[in-house]
């Protein structure tokens, strides 16, 4: 074959040829058609998503496109947004203070940041829902106190896009959390010693030259963060806020379209692609991290006031998106009880562990065959299989199992 008829391969013998390559490599060609396999595995559900693009659209999509199809795609826009900032400023504040300052409690801190992860974000839902609604002891309280009526006051609705917002950002803000300290940590003291030799403030400190070492750490944790987000249907369906997964279960049992209901769950799949890119994107042309043979950063003493205020600022995520909602549920078990606690809640509790720790055990192997062939060959394709196989993780179980 001549060069111009290489040139002029079809798409077909291209794949043919990345085909043949992945399965004739002689070094760490198990891992890698183990790795390729892995990957179509994953994303076969997907793709079968968003295949549901190119069906022929009947009547029930071009209703929901001329009506509610705009407001779902907007409000998941919102959602993501509000999410995304307020899991960003809770999740590297709280990173940068637990390992740039040496405050009471500090490494209390350092894992109970990562307890609100354990709490799913719907329960988070309910417990606030009955805490702040209008028959709530909250709202109660206050108008017993002051005696005024319902007219008499304002107060946020928490079943609401920033309710749903504030309750995914208390549950989600760990995975930022997460990486931005591992981050924050592997940082050379040497760039910090220098910028503050150059007469930087803390801030300037932490804005310049911490933040943006660690920006494709973050990017990582954020990705996590909104794929969470636009996957989730328990907070956003108790709320009422239309967003696109609460319109594809709407669509596929209310208005019994389960075809409409795939081309609504493919916009998932887009949004996912584009968080991707985008974090793909924010890692071009930077470090993950400015490690070198200098020390890394070591915690600084602060006084008193300074550290009681990091204390006291770190103690908010781990009290507002554990501890009271852990506390209300048990005080309601201890008090009104609850009928299912006997075998059946222990049924309940088996299957759980079951199940999670099969699932764990699974994605733990999948994830180290697909590590571990990326490393052995580095290739683009290699990378790009990997990353396409994880945008799963942004769409609605339910839609996965129906692909």
């Amino acid at each position: 074959m001549d060069k111009n008829s290489q040139i002029k391969l079809n798409p077909i013998s291209r794949f043919q040829r990345v085909l043949k390559t992945i399965f004739t490599q002689q070094s760490g060609s198990k891992w890698t058609v183990a790795s390729f396999i892995i990957g179509l595995v994953l994303l076969a559900p997907a793709l079968t998503v968003l295949f549901n693009l190119f069906a022929p659209s009947g009547d029930v999509w071009a209703h929901l496109l001329a009506t509610v199809l705009p407001t779902y795609i907007l409000n998941t826009l919102l959602l993501m947004v509000l999410v995304g900032f307020l899991s960003a400023l809770a999740g590297v504040s709280t990173a940068w203070l637990t390992v740039t300052m040496d405050f009471p409690g500090r490494q209390f801190f350092a894992w109970a940041l990562i307890l609100p992860l354990a709490t799913p974000a719907y329960i988070v839902a309910y417990v606030y829902t009955d805490l702040l609604e209008y028959a709530g002891p909250v709202q109660t309280a206050l108008r017993t106190a002051t005696g005024w009526g319902y007219q008499d006051y304002y107060f946020p609705p928490i079943r609401s896009l920033g309710g749903a917002a504030l309750m995914l950002s208390l549950v989600l803000y760990p995975y930022i959390y997460l990486l931005a300290r591992a981050s924050f940590q592997r940082q050379s003291v040497a760039l910090i010693e220098a910028a503050r030799t150059l007469r930087a403030s803390p801030w300037k400190v932490f804005w310049r030259v911490a933040m943006p070492t660690a920006r494709p750490a973050i990017a990582g944790g954020m990705a996590l963060v909104l794929m969470e987000t636009i996957a989730d249907f328990g907070v956003v369906d108790f709320f009422g806020v239309q967003t696109l997964t609460t319109g594809v279960f709407r669509t596929w049992f209310s208005l019994g379209d389960p075809q409409a209901a795939g081309q609504i769950a493919a916009w998932l799949f887009i949004f996912a692609v584009a968080l991707v890119l985008l974090e793909q994107q924010s890692r071009r042309g930077k470090v993950a991290n400015a490690t070198s043979r200098d020390s890394a950063i070591a915690p600084s003493k602060t006084s008193f006031t300074k550290g009681v205020g990091a204390a006291l600022f770190c103690s908010l995520p781990i009290l507002f998106g554990f501890v009271l909602p852990t506390g209300i549920l048990i005080e309601l078990t201890m008090t009104t009880g609850d009928p299912l606690l006997g075998r059946s809640f222990f049924d309940f509790v088996s299957n759980s562990l079951v199940v999670a720790s099969l699932a764990a055990v699974l994605a733990c192997v999948v994830a180290i065959i697909l590590a571990y062939a990326a490393r052995l060959h580095p290739t683009k394709f290699n990378q790009t299989l990997i990353r396409l196989a994880t945008l799963g993780y942004a769409l609605p179980g339910a839609m996965l199992a129906i692909g």
